[in-house]
């Protein structure tokens, strides 16, 4: 149907006003995707989590998001993202939506397929910023986690900094994978870009059968203080932070 859309799923952080939704579909096949472990949000309270478990992943159209929004008249800002929100072929329509609202848009991407058209088109529906998640600089460590090259991605978060939408950076610290020095090369490639450019990174979360340990802290920290060789503005994020804000589960309805 040309009125549905990816989106499976809608959380809302009450206190920040932010409308978290969810895509199903990704293009990357990512051994250690926290999407194995559950494809709803970790950030809902955990009796929340279990009563989503027999719920089938069913995807909205654009009518249903819009009488979803109509629900509510503070909202403040949206984030696109869950698996990959770019597949979905409505996605400036969804921005549309969305702006009409009155809700800024921030979009999370792995890129791979945000060519110069796609960056254009979400220009012209509203778009703000785009959050880039660089799983790895060096090639051939990019292709074993997601089974893609990384050409791609690195050309097209060059696009988007030559575009009027704001580009962000994030990459997942991995323990034995991804660690600090290739977090580095991924800062310093950042920062051939603009060493002002925004860059996250966030602690891995074990997701078995995968290899890995979830990271520490520290270990996070010390990638961030490396980071900031290259970069000024770098931040982090690590799952034994807990949000101190209720959130709720919007879609699906919880009976």
């Amino acid at each position: 149907m040309m009125d549905e859309t990816n989106i499976y799923h809608i959380i809302l952080f009450s206190k920040r006003r932010v409308l978290g939704l969810l895509f199903k579909n990704c293009n990357f096949n990512c051994i250690g995707c926290i999407n194995k472990l559950s494809p709803w949000s970790p950030s809902l309270p955990k009796n929340i989590q279990e009563k989503l478990k027999s719920k089938p992943l069913k995807t909205l159209s654009l009518e249903q998001l819009k009488q979803i929004l109509s629900q509510f008249s503070d909202l403040k800002v949206a984030l696109l993202s869950g698996q990959e929100p770019t597949l979905d072929p409505n996605l400036p329509k969804i921005v549309e939506i969305l702006n009409h609202y009155g809700l800024g848009t921030i979009l999370e991407t792995n890129a791979y397929c945000l060519n110069e058209d796609k960056i254009k088109n979400l220009e012209v529906a509203g778009l703000e910023e785009v959050r880039v998640s660089i799983k790895a600089y060096n090639d051939e460590l990019h292709k074993y986690y997601t089974g893609r090259s990384n050409k791609e991605v690195l050309k097209n978060f060059r696009l988007l900094w030559s575009s009027e939408l704001i580009p962000r950076a994030t990459t997942v610290l991995i323990p034995g994978l991804v660690d600090k020095d290739e977090v580095e090369n991924i800062a310093r490639f950042i920062s051939s870009v603009d060493e002002g450019i925004m860059f996250t990174v966030i602690g891995y979360v074990a997701v078995p059968p995968a290899p890995w340990r979830s990271a520490s802290i520290d270990e996070v920290i010390e990638a961030v203080n490396i980071s900031r060789r290259h970069l000024r503005n770098v931040w982090w994020v690590h799952h034994g932070i807990q949000v101190d804000e209720e959130v709720l589960c919007i879609y699906p309805e919880l009976i």
